[in-house]
């Protein structure tokens, strides 16, 4: 039984596809892209990473091309052989689609062949010199698409490819360089621009392709454009019932509509694509696991109440052991939430049977665009909306690790006030002087401090180990005071980490006092801030950034919080709840914030 909706995946052409997937929601974008193709040269297709930009063209514009006699060509540069120029891609490419589907192409000798691919008219004169025709001896336009172009300004190598390319299409759609009507060969020549470009790009990459139109001066680059928006609660609609129609029964439609889109909008009420799309698609696998002759309300009601790319993740990554995991969690999601891209060589040193995960049913990564090796690739996560879920089980992992060490240092103490007292115990069963007790129980005690005090890393565990043994009252102990002891808390005390009594889980960068000496301010590698009770050692307020804390002071009426972060910040707070005031930005890291004396102004300093 065939899954109707495409999931996460793109949906495909139906021409080259044996899915026949039905792709729906888009019809008005499908005919206002075909128009403006139509219309113009050169089109730049941009909206949010997932919103469907692959799937329009394939599913939606490209079918609707053919019909209008246009043959498209979709290709995605930043995924190709280094040792081969765009150039030689795209006529390579372009060749393939006629001729596999039994058209011819005709050489016209109407002005000299140009063979410098890197020269400006390369591509104007690889068009003016040819007539493409299709199996019916038709004339057809080639479209060429550039899917997902944003790829090719990852590497300086391919940037640079990708400039030469983008100089050449400025030469090829301007109209001035149209040759004139003439007789070639005893035949008639019309030059009628026998071409359109089709760029892809997501919305918060097309800066880079801005940057790169701009610093040539291409600015007919810029003249057509279209953003594909999210899609709307009546094209949503279309989504879930066209391709769903027999596998949802009419006194459904209602409920299960709204619920799913309920669930696939966002706070500005847009429906996410990738979201609607995957939820249909898992609502029926659970489908097709029940005896249940249709999709009910009861199973979209059992399968959204958990988070449907958090349980995607979980059971893509199912056979993954722990430390495989944790690579992922750390390594493809960077301090900001943002994707972050890993080379594949690497990847596939820490999982082992890393494909799994950008192959078949279980695609959760993809791999991204050529790095400066032939045939090395990049791999990230195959959309944004997986970064939360694992950001969640990013931070559940570090707290249960930090439960895990609590767990194991309250255990340390534990033992060793179970062993001081059956020590006590054992020397008072003997019935011998109290004196030889306490005696005996100095021996051991000093046994104890040298035996499990060296194997314990903690500041704070050997500090409540010390603590444990001595006497509770010094002028009648119930335990004899012993010297080692003494000695180990002084050696304790004059240590350099002795701010890591304070239970922060990495280096301790900076410890200081209020004014009123009332209060302590730590800064952490652990991305936190502490204020801590001068007098009980208790914790306060607990202020987080996004990457290490390097420094944190007081304001001199003790009443704000000022620290400074590897994230790129300096951060104003309220020392009393905790509430951020202001957040001062960088474009580095932010390695000193200091207030002036009258609490007025901060002063930062940073790499940038």
């Amino acid at each position: 039984m065939q899954n109707p909706w495409a999931g996460l995946s793109s949906y495909e052409d139906p021409l080259k596809s044996s899915l026949n997937l039905k792709f729906c929601g888009r019809d008005n974008d499908t005919y206002d892209l075909l128009r403006l193709i139509d219309d113009n040269f050169f089109v730049t297709v941009y909206g949010k990473s997932g919103i469907g930009k692959t799937s329009l063209l394939n599913a939606g514009v490209f079918p609707a091309l053919r019909k209008e006699q246009y043959t498209p060509v979709s290709l995605r540069l930043g995924m190709t052989d280094d040792s081969m120029t765009f150039q030689e891609i795209i006529t390579a490419a372009v060749e393939n689609e006629i001729i596999s589907f039994g058209g011819c192409i005709k050489t016209i000798n109407v002005v000299e062949e140009q063979q410098d691919k890197s020269a400006s008219d390369y591509l104007w004169n690889y068009f003016a010199r040819r007539k493409f025709l299709n199996s019916e001896g038709q004339v057809t336009f080639p479209v060429i698409v550039f899917d997902q172009f944003e790829e090719v300004f990852r590497q300086p190598a391919s940037r640079a490819k990708a400039e030469i390319l983008l100089s050449q299409l400025h030469y090829l759609i301007d109209e001035s360089n149209a040759l004139n009507d003439c007789i070639v060969e005893g035949e008639e020549y019309f030059y009628d621009f026998n071409f359109r470009f089709v760029v892809t790009v997501r919305e918060d990459d097309l800066y880079r392709l801005e940057d790169s139109i701009d610093n040539l001066s291409l600015t007919s680059l810029k003249r057509c454009r279209y953003r594909l928006r999210a899609l709307s609660k009546d094209c949503a609609r279309e989504v879930i019932l066209i391709p769903g129609e027999e596998y949802i029964q009419p006194a459904d439609q209602e409920n299960i509509v709204r619920t799913i889109i309920n669930i696939a909008s966002d706070k500005e009420d847009e429906v996410s694509t990738n979201l609607l799309s995957l939820i249909c698609n898992r609502i029926f696998v659970d489908y097709s696991k029940s005896d249940n002759k249709f999709i009910t309300s009861a199973i979209v009601d059992t399968f959204i109440k958990g988070n449907p790319f958090e349980r995607f993740y979980n059971e893509a990554t199912k056979e993954l052991s722990e430390k495989e995991k944790s690579y992922i969690e750390d390594s493809l999601v960077d301090s900001t939430g943002r994707r972050n891209s890993v080379p594949e060589s690497d990847f596939m040193l820490h999982i082992k049977n890393g494909k799994s995960l950008w192959e078949g049913d279980n695609r959760i990564l993809q791999r991204g665009s050529t790095s400066s090796g032939i045939g090395s690739y990049r791999v990230e996560l195959i959309h944004d909306s997986f970064c939360e879920p694992i950001i969640k089980l990013k931070q559940k992992r570090i707290q249960k690790k930090k439960r895990k060490q609590l767990y194991a240092a309250i255990g340390i103490i534990f033992i060793v006030i179970l062993f001081a007292l059956g020590l006590y115990l054992i020397f008072h069963a003997k019935n011998k002087s109290i004196q030889e007790n306490l005696d005996g129980m100095k021996i051991m005690q000093s046994r104890v401090v040298t035996e499990l005090s060296k194997d314990v890393k903690s500041p704070a565990v050997k500090l409540a180990m010390l603590l444990e043994v001595l006497p509770k009252n010094i002028e009648k102990p119930d335990r004899p005071y012993t010297p080692e002891v003494g000695s180990a808390l002084i050696e304790l005390s004059n240590s350099n980490n002795l701010e890591r009594i304070f239970p922060h889980y990495n280096n301790v960068n900076s410890a200081v006092f209020s004014n009123d000496g009332k209060r302590i301010l730590t800064a952490s590698d652990d991305n936190t801030a502490c204020l801590w009770d001068a007098e009980t050692g208790d914790k306060i307020l607990t202020l987080n950034h996004n990457s290490s804390v390097n420094s944190a002071v007081f304001s001199n009426d003790g009443k704000r919080i000022l620290t400074e972060s590897d994230d790129y910040t300096a951060c104003l707070w309220d020392a009393e709840t905790g509430d951020k005031i202001l957040t001062l930005n960088h474009d580095r890291r932010v390695y000193s914030a200091v207030f002036s004396n009258d609490g007025k102004r901060i002063l930062t300093e940073s790499d940038d």
